[in-house]
């Protein structure tokens, strides 16, 4: 009797030990599903490992709230459908009037992405903005590239005149590094890790200020499952901004040196 009783203790009290040892989650500790699309240096695949810029953005914010996000790639049309769907919880883009019917967005925007000109470093280029200051220099322009208004109004107007069309971030870096333009007009971050991946970052730097700047924020599904998301994330982020945190992630991904 008395060693069924000591049984019956020593079993209840290994019970309580597992109990209070085991790992302490946090009621956030839950998984949730990001979208994006693959594309350097955003989010892509080198050497069998998924990194890119969005994929430390990610992984700094499942480290804060504690959330767990696992990532679904589609192509960028995709992406907004099943994020509108609510198949996904959330993703990074731009905000615009019509994007805010579909999605929810952050409160506050967690970086900012745009369109540079880029030159050789050896050129003496003055530039403060004013377009008038390059009417007369060869610039390379990708065709699909939305630069903004002024931009745009330059092209159209034919102030910027002597243009030179590539079909690829790629091609416009070649148009540069073989002296064919002057200029290349392209996205801040693609450029530079394309002139990385081509070992040509220390020839090239990007003029200030930018053709066009962005902000770019996270965008939720409007079901009601992801209002907590959204309340978790608004909390931690403009720690994550004041802090420096954000900025860090995208210092990485910018090679090239500015003017």
């Amino acid at each position: 009797m008395l060693r069924s009783k000591a049984k019956l203790w020593f079993l209840t009290l290994i019970s309580v030990s597992m109990i209070t040892s085991a790992p302490c989650y946090s009621k956030n500790k839950q998984e949730v599903i990001y979208t994006t699309t693959e594309l350097a240096p955003y989010f892509y695949k080198e050497d069998g490992i998924y990194k890119g810029l969005n994929k430390d953005l990610i992984d700094l914010l499942s480290k804060e709230s504690g959330y767990k996000i696992n990532v679904t790639l589609r192509p960028w049309a995709r992406v907004q459908k099943v994020l509108e769907r609510g198949d996904s919880n959330f993703s990074f883009m731009l905000k615009s009037p019509e994007r805010e019917e579909i999605f929810n967005f952050s409160k506050e925007y967690i970086g900012q992405d745009g369109s540079y000109f880029f030159t050789l470093i050896e050129e003496q280029l003055a530039y403060d903005g004013n377009l008038d200051q390059l009417s007369n220099f060869s610039i390379g322009i990708h065709p699909t590239l939305n630069y903004g208004q002024r931009m745009n109004e330059a092209i159209k107007s034919r102030l910027l005149k002597d243009l030179h069309y590539a079909n690829s971030n790629e091609d416009l870096v070649k148009l540069l590094v073989h002296k064919r333009v002057k200029l290349i007009a392209g996205l801040k971050y693609s450029t530079s890790y394309i002139a990385r991946q081509k070992g040509v970052a220390d020839q090239l730097r990007f003029l200030t200020p930018p053709i066009n700047i962005s902000n770019v924020y996270i965008a939720y599904s409007k079901k009601p499952e992801n209002k907590k998301l959204k309340e978790d994330f608004d909390k931690i982020i403009p720690k994550l901004r004041q802090d420096g945190a954000f900025i860090e992630i995208y210092k990485r991904y910018t090679s090239i040196t500015d003017k």
